[in-house]
């Protein structure tokens, strides 16, 4: 109902606050509510992504890349465009975590998906930071071809 809607925009759009001013704690705790009282909200998978940003930001990593892969799997087919931002997502949580290799495979995986993402992030941000991922693992050629592809993004 329409009235259900509401309430569920509602109450995402004050977890997502939690997560725009850093209170972590109370965003994971609202994003679990909202995943276990609204498995049937249209909204459910959205807020998994919010889910798995708070885990990420309370350095609760395998948390965070397990919603992620649970989201990526089973949004692939109905909701491209939510599958492809939680490989984007994922991206973030491998870097922090030193695992570059695994970091340009989920950038990969949502550059492939980018017809699904914001021009700015299938265009720019994805190949920016596969250039710098790749410097840091000392491919040279690799970096500078994804800053070339970064560069033409911006036009």
């Amino acid at each position: 109902s329409e009235q259900n809607i509401q309430r569920d925009q509602a109450e995402i759009a004050a977890a997502v606050q939690f997560l725009k001013q850093k209170e972590y704690q109370k965003a994971n705790e609202a994003f679990l509510k909202f995943e276990s009282e609204r498995q049937t909200s249209p909204f459910w998978l959205s807020a998994q992504l919010g889910l798995a940003d708070s885990f990420h930001q309370l350095g609760q990593s395998d948390q965070a890349i397990q919603v992620l892969r649970r989201v990526r799997d089973t949004s692939l087919s109905r909701s491209p465009g939510i599958a492809a931002m939680a490989s984007y997502q994922m991206s973030f949580v491998f870097e922090d975590l030193g695992q570059f290799e695994r970091t340009l495979a989920a950038l990969s995986e949502a550059e492939n998906q980018g017809v699904h993402l914001k021009p700015q992030i299938s265009k720019v941000e994805i190949p920016a930071r596969k250039s710098i991922v790749f410097a840091k693992l000392g491919q040279t050629q690799d970096s500078q071809a994804a800053m070339a592809r970064a560069l033409r993004g911006i036009d």
